[in-house]
């Protein structure tokens, strides 16, 4: 089953980084 998940990660430059991916081993 594909378990779709999403990371914001905020760094100290005020910057925002989007991260995408699917999960297979769950």
């Amino acid at each position: 089953v594909d378990h779709p998940f999403m990371f914001v990660i905020y760094n100290s430059k005020n910057n925002l980084i989007l991260f995408m991916g699917r999960v297979d081993e769950l």
